[in-house]
């Protein structure tokens, strides 16, 4: 305990026998006392001086000046450790925020403007008929999502892309990535819709001519019928032969 710290001490001491002192100065001196056994010494010698009718008064409203500071002590702490709960629980709280929210923007699916893609049909040979959906621009993360739904007793086909908004990249007019889907003629809806339900674009209507596809896509597309499931069994000179032909498309490009 610093010198200067007790000799303010000693100067509160009469006054608090005297019980002239502020509370606040009655609770700084017990609490000085508490860790300075000199000064707790020369309280005591100060004590001892006075008449004993005044030092029991003194005592008892000394007890009850001591017992409310250490009420006042304990709402205090109260309040602090409710404090610190409150800053730790808004720091927890938003710490989970940001980590659902970068989680969404890193693998959320956002929904991609019609604008950013084309989708076209085309016939096989066989009678199948290919919905492509082809990207004007570039992610590191693309998916595609088709729903069928029947509306006034017609089955519509509602086709979409969406991205993680983190992973968009504007490509402009730059060609991306194609999908492409393939149904029976007897399969496919009576409507094609690029987008989704309150927000599409008609692509084609039950009657409406279907484009032959070209024979590249007729080549692309005979290969991954037969030779798809034994590809991979095959090794990569099989796999590149196969996304030789795709590049070829020029329906996906």
């Amino acid at each position: 305990m610093k010198k200067n710290d007790c000799n303010v001490i000693r100067d509160l001491m009469p006054l608090v026998l005297d019980r002239v002192a502020s509370d606040e100065s009655r609770g700084l001196v017990e609490e000085h006392m508490e860790t300075c056994e000199e000064c707790r010494k020369e309280y005591e010698k100060m004590k001892a001086d006075m008449p004993q009718e005044t030092l029991a008064e003194y005592e008892e409203e000394q007890r009850t000046i001591v017992e409310a500071l250490k009420t006042t002590r304990a709402t205090q702490r109260k309040r602090k450790r409710r404090k610190l709960i409150l800053v730790f629980a808004v720091a927890f709280v938003a710490v989970m925020a940001a980590g659902f929210l970068m989680t969404w923007l890193d693998q959320g699916n956002w929904p991609v403007n019609n604008e950013k893609y084309t989708m076209s049909l085309s016939r096989l040979k066989n009678g199948e008929i290919v919905v492509t959906m082809d990207l004007r621009f570039n992610s590191s993360y693309i998916g595609s999502n088709a729903k069928v739904v029947e509306e006034n007793g017609k089955k519509i086909l509602y086709e979409s892309v969406y991205v993680p908004p983190l992973r968009y990249i504007n490509g402009g007019e730059n060609h991306g990535k194609s999908f492409w889907s393939v149904w029976s003629d007897s399969d496919l809806p009576d409507e094609v819709r690029q987008g989704k339900p309150g927000d599409y674009v008609t692509i084609w209507k039950k009657g409406d001519p279907i484009p032959d596809a070209s024979e590249e896509m007729e080549k692309y597309m005979e290969m991954e019928r037969k030779a798809y499931p034994y590809l991979y069994e095959e090794g990569k000179d099989s796999l590149s032969e196969l996304d030789e032909l795709e590049n070829a498309v020029p329906e996906w490009h």
